[in-house]
This record gives C-alpha cells, sequence and structure tokens, in this order.
C-alpha cells in the first residue's frame, strides 16, 4: 500500500488498517504526497513498485 502522508480522502491510519488486513501487504507513506501520489510523484512511487514486483515475481 502506497500512502500519501497529506491524503485528506484515506488518512495513513487507514490505509495502515487495509494493508495490516492483507496477508504479505507492505505499507509505505509518501511525506510530500496526497491522495494521487502515484500521479503527483511518480519518480517517487514507480521505483518502489517496481521494487515490489521484482521481490514478488
Amino acid at each position: 500500500m502506497v500512502a500519501g502522508r497529506e491524503d485528506a480522502t484515506f488518512p495513513v491510519a487507514e490505509t495502515q488498517a487495509m494493508a495490516d488486513a492483507i496477508p504479505g501487504a507492505e505499507m509505505w507513506v509518501v511525506e510530500d504526497g496526497a491522495h494521487l501520489v502515484a500521479l503527483e510523484l511518480p519518480e517517487v512511487v514507480t521505483p518502489r513498485i517496481a521494487d515490489f514486483l521484482a521481490r514478488h515475481d
């Protein structure tokens, strides 16, 4: 799960609760991100997602 620290729609605590409910899930908070963190900061999010996928291929 990727959460933006400034996300008013899904606060970090709610995203963490979802991650806790999914076996094997990982949680990562982007400090400067908001609700559309993957669109806002693709240069930060994309490598992290690529790393996750590489480890779970």
